[in-house]
């Protein structure tokens, strides 16, 4: 903007860089782990839950959270291989983006319930992460160690008692 004998004239310039050249390469098939979803950077995995000391059908929340330097919106919900023991539910997904070492990066957070439906649950199972390291060239798996816990069983509610409402 210029002001020229009390009014304002706009102006515009096209600019231009120079061009830039990038080489593309496709992810290589050669030692994909099973598990791989799509994660690319450098990353480290950890896993918590809470309580560890429930009954039958009381939630626990599993806390899973991937951090590092790489594109967060690639990384995928970690599978619990909960199998018939437990009930599980969709999890809430936090994403806080920072620049990490002069990269995108940041934590992407997943909170999931899961529900034991026995006693027979001692442990939530171990969960494996996986990305593509492009620094190295290769893929990594993290695999955070199982988590013991302790199901009581649900107490007795006795018999059903039904109500009906006065009149007819």
């Amino acid at each position: 903007k210029t002001v020229v004998g009390g009014k304002c004239k706009w102006w515009s310039k096209a600019l231009r860089s120079a061009l830039l050249q990038l080489i593309i390469k496709p992810l290589p098939r050669e030692g994909r782990p099973g598990n791989f979803k799509g994660a690319v950077g450098e990353f480290g995995f950890e896993i918590s839950a809470k309580p560890t000391i429930v009954k039958v059908g009381e939630p626990i929340t599993v806390t899973m959270k991937v951090t590092g330097a790489g594109n967060l919106d690639a990384v995928t919900l970690p599978e619990i291989p909960c199998g018939e023991e437990f009930k599980t539910y969709a999890p809430e997904i936090e994403t806080k983006r920072r620049i990490i070492r002069g990269r995108v990066g940041g934590e992407k957070i997943f909170k999931q319930v899961i529900i034991p439906l026995s006693v027979d649950p001692k442990e939530i199972p171990h969960v494996s992460f996986s990305y593509f390291n492009p620094a190295s060239g290769t893929y990594r798996t993290i695999t955070a160690k199982t988590i013991p816990i302790t199901v009581a069983a649900a107490p007795d509610q006795g018999p059903v008692a039904l109500v009906e409402g006065a009149g007819s």
